[in-house]
């Protein structure tokens, strides 16, 4: 990737901008506490011909942090009938997800098949380092909601030294205190990045060149903004003041080589970016001896990873440091991280992504 090919310069936060082309300042429009939640389905009798079926199932799932037992009673309406069920009733089943299912009972008296109701309820994906499986974060598990989201997101980026999260919308930007899953401010997207003002971004990305030099978090980060065909690039994002350096956009991608290869996402379907500087879990880690000259035998040491729309969902990885080329991709849900239980392979809920020693992902909100 050109703007990453210093590693250890201002450099690494644009690796989504054409080769050749300087930066102008032109504007293009273009938690974690895991607790044991048991959800228990059970049909009241509101008419004598109806019959209700009861099912419960327990999980574990992201939560305010208290047990809880949710009793629903089926919905029932039309005529009665002899058959499996009444047309009109509905029964919960298992969780999934951030949801739970679903089944309705059909005009044939039969059940239809079950159906995760309520997916979208997902704020925040988790995958600490070294952990075995994603934590599922509901949306409403988030404290602090008067600064969450109320459109959809469109980016999200993280800061190492605060361990925060900056995700945004259209207009407006949400800082999340990611170990206390909380929302801490909010405001217009304008205060932080006025020259991108009404863009559309498809994903972001930082970069805490503390961690690139010397493996310690600095206190400031560089932040790239993608939208279809632009990138913005902006230095020393500060979470204390909110202040980021405008340092200049420019398009992209055609003229970034690196982007031209078999494995490179379309800018325009990406969904999701985020970069691991000091390679705390690699993932994959494809051969790129002969990559721009590399020897036999040079492994990936660091990676940037992009989760894209096309084909239902893939997953894309550049290495960072050595040929900065595009040099792997998948489907999604073959992707190792996300082969592991409750990840996100829904590309379509996904908002945006962050790296602050794991991964976090960050539902669409739609």
């Amino acid at each position: 990737m050109v703007l990453l090919a210093a590693c250890c310069g201002a450099a690494l936060t644009a690796c989504f901008a054409d080769s050749g082309v300087g930066a102008t300042n032109s504007q293009s429009s273009a938690g974690t506490s895991t607790s044991t939640s048991t959800t228990e389905t059970s049909a009241d009798t509101t008419d004598p011909t109806t019959t209700g079926a009861t099912s419960s199932s327990t999980t574990a799932t992201e939560s305010t942090g208290v047990s809880s037992t949710t009793t629903a009673a089926p919905t029932t309406t039309g005529e009665s009938c002899t058959g499996e069920c009444v047309p009109g009733t509905s029964e919960e089943g298992e969780v999934c997800g951030c949801g739970f299912e679903l089944r309705k009972c059909q005009d044939d008296c039969t059940w239809s098949d079950w159906v995760c109701e309520g997916e979208d309820a997902c704020g925040l994906w988790a995958l600490p380092a070294g952990a075995g499986a994603w934590v599922e974060v509901r949306w409403d598990a988030i404290a602090n909601p008067d600064h969450a989201p109320s459109s959809a997101v469109e980016a999200a980026f993280g800061a190492d030294a605060t361990a925060i999260g900056v995700v945004l919308t259209h207009d407006t930007f949400h800082i999340l205190d990611v170990p206390g899953r909380t929302w801490t401010n909010s405001g217009p997207r304008s205060a932080l990045f006025p020259e991108a003002e009404g863009v559309t971004f498809v994903a972001a990305y930082s970069v805490n060149l503390g961690l690139v030099g010397n493996g310690v978090p600095s206190a400031k980060e560089g932040i790239t903004l993608l939208s279809a065909d632009r990138v913005w690039i902006y230095d020393d994002f500060e979470p204390q003041g909110l202040a980021p350096k405008y340092n200049g956009d420019m398009p992209c991608c055609d003229g970034n080589e690196d982007w031209q290869t078999a494995d490179a996402p379309d800018p325009a379907l990406v969904r999701a970016f985020w970069i691991d500087v000091v390679g705390d879990e690699l993932w994959v880690n494809p051969d790129i001896s002969g990559c721009d000259g590399l020897a036999n035998g040079t492994q990936m040491e660091a990676y940037a990873a992009g989760l894209s729309s096309a084909r239902g969902g893939s997953a894309h990885v550049s290495d960072v440091g050595k040929c900065y080329d595009f040099i792997y991709s998948a489907p999604v849900a073959t992707y190792p991280p996300m082969t592991l239980p409750a990840a996100p392979t829904n590309v379509g809920r996904i908002g945006g992504a962050f790296f602050l020693h794991g991964i976090y992902v960050v539902g669409s909100n739609e």
